[in-house]
């Protein structure tokens, strides 16, 4: 049997590399850490390439290889190689939360033995936005704190009295 084939001599190292990563990335079963690999050896193989380049081989942004990327960046080790996490745009989610986030998404995975979901993440943040909310909540003024005014705090237009602003005598008298 025999197929028929274009056989191009005009094809530099770095242009092939690039084809054959474009083919690669098309197949179904490629992970997102599969793909950072491939990425990864390409940019080590060819310096002068650009994570633009790349991006352009298969219509994505320099961002989306950024982010790709990033799951090779050993400070994320913990949740990759343990497969916690496995998409690169739930990464994306998890590098900004704070670290007692973070701690217990990774407890969870552990414990329910599985890898995390957009939805994990995203009540990870809303807990952690609730815990923000409730320490701010602590350390503003309360409704009405803000008019407790001191004697030595009581300014009228624009000039320190040292006196209490004088309040107007109710209507009638």
């Amino acid at each position: 049997d025999t197929i028929d084939a274009i056989r191009r001599q005009d094809l530099t190292d770095e242009h092939l590399r690039l084809a054959q990563l474009s083919e690669n990335l098309q197949r179904d079963d490629l992970t997102d850490i599969e793909t950072a690999v491939h990425i990864k050896s390409l940019l080590e193989e060819f310096p002068d390439l650009k994570k633009k380049d790349i991006g352009n081989v298969f219509n994505k942004k320099q961002q989306y290889v950024s982010r790709i990327l990033a799951m090779l960046d050993p400070q994320w080790d913990d949740v990759i190689a343990t497969g916690t996490i496995q998409f690169a745009s739930l990464l994306e989610q998890y590098r900004p939360l704070p670290d007692k986030q973070k701690t217990e998404l990774r407890d969870l995975a552990k414990k329910e033995n599985r890898s995390l979901t957009s939805g994990d993440i995203r009540a990870a943040k809303a807990r952690a936005d609730a815990d923000a909310a409730a320490i701010n909540a602590k350390t503003l003024p309360h409704a009405g704190e803000a008019d407790n005014v001191s004697a030595n705090d009581a300014v009228i237009e624009g000039k320190h009295t040292g006196e209490l602003p004088r309040s107007s005598p109710p209507a009638g008298q």
